[in-house]
């Protein structure tokens, strides 16, 4: 197997890209140095709650409604972005852009962990899926 480095946005990536002498392929990706949106966003922000006006922003970073697993949003990070323009604008607020573009760059996209991955693997299970979508995503199969 061979291993090759790539990145997301300024983000490295740890990219598994098959067996040279099989040709048998697949990819993985896990992120080698992450932020998260809970932990790191919550502290920048309120690092710049000078008032109280993002309060509601921190609260939903601490309660992972924009977490890429644990979220019960459809698409977390598209809110967060939302929330963010909304917030900078509503208080003319640069660093909110900055932090915005850094969300869009992949800084805070969180890592699947084996509760996710659990949770991910007994979707599959309950829709029968095939024995390569488990290899495919890297998720093992429940017994």
């Amino acid at each position: 197997m061979y291993v090759k480095i790539t990145q997301k946005g300024r983000i490295p990536y740890l990219l598994y890209v098959g067996e040279r002498r099989t040709g048998k392929t697949f990819t993985q990706s896990k992120i080698m140095s992450q932020k998260t949106t809970q932990r790191d966003l919550a502290m920048e922000l309120s690092q710049l709650d000078k008032e109280g006006e993002l309060r509601p922003l921190i609260a939903n970073c601490l309660n992972n409604v924009y977490h890429c697993f644990k979220s019960q949003l459809a698409t977390p990070k598209m809110q967060l972005l939302d929330d963010l323009h909304h917030f900078a604008h509503e208080l003319d607020n640069v660093d909110l852009i900055k932090i915005r573009s850094r969300v869009i760059n992949g800084e805070f996209d969180e890592a699947a962990d084996e509760s996710d991955l659990a949770k991910m693997s007994g979707w599959l299970a309950d829709e029968n899926a095939p024995e390569m979508f488990y290899e495919i995503l890297g998720l093992p199969k429940p017994e």
